[in-house]
């Protein structure tokens, strides 16, 4: 468990490695993208055919792996405590998720049901209830789960989305999944159940890491020319399989017979009322570190 192995202070060693090939187009020709680790251990290669950065070896995406993967997260979060209060800082990510409410709202004329994939802690499922919305949250961990159906009150299940019945929700206007589809093995088979459980009309809202970030490349330079020592600690696993970019993103939505209706960049400080500056930045040269995307059915 990454608990056990941040507080042992130990090192993770996956107990099985696996070679796959480009989770997006199944292509297995690649070029070496970037090592990272803190003994460079680990490796990213590019898909010469799609331009997917993925994770090539990787560690058995099993039990063991999520296990070590993901329960450093629940840990991590200062944000909703288990009493259900609301502390200073979870206000702001919430208040942060309501610009992208306020835009479903606005720009695509949007209200009703909505499915929060991979709620964790539930600021986004707040914030959708407070905005009068009607949420609905998914997460791979029982506990996060737990707490939100018995505090927040919101109907939540626990388990892997592709693998749920959800029957008996309906579908949804919108399906929101910030920062978890880059962590699964099988993307194309999320893209097949966003479909099952979106209404025909619906969108599909996707946050996600920008790897091509003007940011990010100076980082892997600066590290490749040795003039900055790699920031892992070494308890910690691969989490991202692969890492997005607009180009693979795009792949990715048009293979599923998505069409996409805006991409642009932003980041943790956003607000909602930006300067001309900052729209330059995110919204027309996309040079921020992270993705947001709207798709609906083609």
């Amino acid at each position: 468990m990454a608990t056990t192995l941040t507080s042992a202070n130990e090192r993770y060693v996956p107990k099985k490695m696996e070679a796959v090939p480009c989770m997006l187009c199944g292509d297995k020709e690649y070029k070496i993208h970037e090592l990272f680790g803190d003994q460079n251990q680990w490796r990213y290669v590019e898909c010469k055919n799609c331009s997917n950065i993925y994770l090539n070896p990787r560690p058995a995406y099993n039990e063991e792996f999520t296990d070590v993967a993901y329960d450093q997260y629940a840990m991590d979060r200062d944000l909703v405590t288990l009493k259900g209060e609301v502390s200073p800082s979870t206000r702001k990510v919430i208040d942060r998720y309501k610009i992208t409410l306020n835009e479903l709202e606005k720009k695509y004329n949007k209200k009703g049901k909505i499915l929060d994939l991979g709620c964790i802690t539930g600021e986004f499922l707040i914030a959708a209830k407070e905005c009068g919305w009607e949420p609905y949250g998914i997460d791979i961990s029982k506990p996060m789960v737990d707490h939100i159906n018995q505090t927040l009150k919101i109907p939540a299940k626990a388990g892997e989305f592709e693998h749920m019945d959800l029957s008996d929700w309906g579908k949804f206007d919108v399906i929101f999944c910030s920062h978890v589809i880059e962590h699964i093995p099988h993307p194309n088979t999320w893209m097949s159940t966003f479909k099952k459980y979106l209404k025909e009309d619906g969108i599909l809202v996707l946050n996600i890491p920008n790897q091509m970030a003007p940011g990010s490349k100076l980082k892997r330079l600066s590290k490749k020319l040795k003039l900055r020592k790699p920031k892992w600690d070494h308890w910690r696993s691969p989490d991202h399989l692969y890492e997005p970019h607009i180009k693979s993103m795009k792949y990715l939505i048009d293979k599923n017979d998505f069409k996409l209706l805006d991409i642009y960049t932003y980041s943790n400080s956003e607000k909602e009322k930006q300067g001309a500056l900052t729209k330059l930045f995110q919204k027309k040269l996309k040079w921020g570190s992270k993705l947001r995307l709207f798709a609906k059915l083609k």
